[in-house]
């Protein structure tokens, strides 16, 4: 009896797990929220967007304003001056900023992140990391009961 309750459970969270799928796909799409223009449509036609919030992205070229260039590799080209920045940023890092377009070349800033291109390679290791200590913790120190259809503890009273 105890398995067939377990296995409807496991059955039931299935179908609602399916159900929000197609849920999910019938809720409208607001454009407005967090679908802002970036890189790409502010460098093709910066004027477009005077006066607009967009977010951009790109690699800190210069510091006193801090100056992000968008478009990496072609010279002269998608360089945002961000206005209004209390943080603090230094030649090399990733900025990500977000505000009102006030020119083709000046962004009001709202909100700015300001990270080093390494941290994300590090934060992914530490991750795969941490997955693979993990996988080895439940492989030596956990065994599946296939009567109970759990993890039991290796060692245990039923051995």
């Amino acid at each position: 009896m105890r398995w067939e309750v377990r296995l409807l459970a496991v059955c039931g969270l299935l179908v609602c797990l399916a159900g929000l799928f197609v849920w999910y796909d019938t809720v409208t799409y607001d454009p407005t929220m967090n679908a802002y223009p970036g890189n790409d449509q502010i460098g093709a036609n910066p004027d477009a967007y005077v006066g607009e919030s967009v977010s951009v992205s790109g690699t800190v070229v210069a510091t006193d304003p801090i100056v992000v260039d968008t478009t990496p590799g072609v010279p002269d080209r998608g360089e945002i001056i961000l206005e209004n920045t209390e943080e603090t940023a230094e030649v090399g890092q990733q900025a990500s900023a977000f505000g009102t377009l006030t020119d083709p070349e000046t962004l009001q800033t709202e909100r700015l992140l300001v990270r080093w291109p390494w941290e994300n390679q590090y934060m992914y290791a530490v991750s795969i990391l941490a997955a693979f200590w993990m996988a080895g913790r439940i492989v030596t120190q956990w065994r599946f009961d296939r009567e109970g259809l759990g993890f039991v503890p290796r060692g245990g009273q039923d051995g």
